[in-house]
């Protein structure tokens, strides 16, 4: 289903100050070219018959004479309910995102009418919850609807052809051929709120990056969310191996990680994918459950993703902590407290009185370090430093650590730095 709830306000106020009275009393519609309905005009907005409109995308449109209300079935279950004389209409999408969408217009200006029997709906209103675009012919004369076919493009790095996914479908295409088609997570995708990356593979596969940051809903409160996944397409069998996350760090912190040995490591909320990185059916594929291993070690992770691996010994993180894990003797060290010694807690510590002197004092750093040691670690309203795995080069883990602070400052202060150990160090001390 199109965006149809992005800056639905704002967009609702261009569309009553369109010169709607340069318009014919009674103004044809096309679809794709070809004439499907005549608009009315009332109050110098123009309205359509809906049943035709529906029904000519599968929907079976229902009339109750008691609550006076149309009714329909659309996209993913969701039940749209449409009351004329009202200036808003209803969807229900509690079977596919757990809420309700009312959208609401102009004081005064129906979203539908009743008329002849018909409901008739407002022309624009149309467009917003079936897959149509909306234009008015710049004399006036015709409203012309067309085909929505969302979807995002990127270009493969390696060969830099054009990648594009049609995000209403999941279908995956490389100049104009279909590679696969995608499990995706969400409903409701723009070009504008979605982020789609295509990676050639060395081994003559794709991995496919696909992230979505936008309003969800949830129990009728509206909160901000990234959701992405990350998909490893072998060519040679057309199988798609997904790994699902939530995530609300930056794009390129989302994790997948290619190792020397011509595996492809693909990390999610529920596990870890080990996947051959060549095409053919005798590709081997395997899935890690870490998270309970590494938990009942101790260890203060929600997630297990995958940074870095040589076969044996991993780099697990969940975008807050980091632990070292031996997967062969199931051992495990949880290296934030490691990485946050040898000085940074002496320099985060002199940022932070530097910025709000009269807010952190001893009692109040030793409180914000006990904090941090525990999980979770968010405390945003007072400060936060955080850690990103960088690389790994000659035998070494860089990491850069941020921090950021909001006490008693009329904007955010922030830094950071680079820190580092040795897996050998880590390999001796496991």
């Amino acid at each position: 289903m199109k965006n149809r709830f992005r800056l639905v306000l704002v967009v609702l106020a261009l569309v009553w100050a369109w010169p709607a009275a340069a318009l014919a009393a009674n103004v044809p519609v096309y679809l794709e070219g070809e004439r499907v309905a005549t608009a009315v005009e009332r109050g110098e907005n123009y309205y359509m018959p809906l049943r035709p409109m529906l029904e000519h995308f599968g929907y079976q449109p229902k009339w109750d004479d008691k609550e006076q209300m149309l009714s329909a079935v659309i996209d993913d279950g969701e039940i749209l309910y449409v009351w004329p004389g009202r200036r808003d209409y209803e969807i229900d999408c509690s079977k596919s995102s757990g809420g309700y969408h009312i959208m609401q217009g102009i004081d005064g200006v129906p979203a539908a009418l009743l008329i002849g029997g018909q409901v008739y709906m407002e022309c624009y209103y149309v467009s917003c919850f079936l897959p149509l675009d909306y234009t008015v012919a710049d004399d006036g004369s015709a409203i012309n609807y067309t085909y929505y076919y969302p979807h995002v493009a990127g270009v493969d790095e390696e060969t830099w052809q054009r990648l594009d996914l049609a995000t209403h479908t999941g279908q995956v295409l490389l100049e104009g051929a279909e590679l696969a088609t995608l499990e995706l997570p969400i409903y409701d995708t723009s070009s504008e709120e979605t982020q789609f990356v295509g990676l050639h593979t060395p081994g003559g596969n794709y991995l496919v990056r696909y992230g979505y940051d936008g309003w969800r809903i949830r129990e009728e409160n509206f909160y901000r969310k990234t959701l992405r996944s990350n998909y490893f397409i072998n060519m040679g069998n057309d199988k798609v191996y997904q790994a699902d996350a939530v995530d609300y760090t930056d794009w390129t912190d989302f994790v997948f990680y290619s190792s020397p040995t011509g595996e492809i490591w693909l990390s999610g909320d529920k596990g870890i994918w080990r996947l051959e990185d060549k095409p053919g059916a005798d590709a081997k594929a395997e899935f890690l459950q870490l998270l309970p291993k590494v938990q009942a070690l101790g260890l203060p992770l929600q997630h297990a993703y995958c940074y870095w691996t040589d076969g044996r010994y991993m780099l697990l993180g969940d975008l807050q902590r980091f632990a070292f894990y031996d997967m062969q003797e199931n051992k495990g060290l949880d290296l934030t407290p490691l990485l946050l010694s040898d000085g940074s807690a002496d320099l985060i510590n002199q940022f932070l009185v530097n910025n709000a002197p009269q807010f952190y004092t001893e009692a109040v750093l030793a409180e914000f370090w006990q904090r941090l040691n525990q999980f979770p670690t968010t405390d945003w309203e007072v400060s936060q430093p955080w850690l990103r795995f960088d690389h790994c080069t000659e035998g070494v883990l860089y990491f850069e650590l941020s921090y950021i602070s909001y006490a008693n400052a009329p904007h955010s202060n922030r830094g950071s730095y680079t820190v580092s150990i040795g897996l050998q160090q880590l390999k001796e001390m496991l």
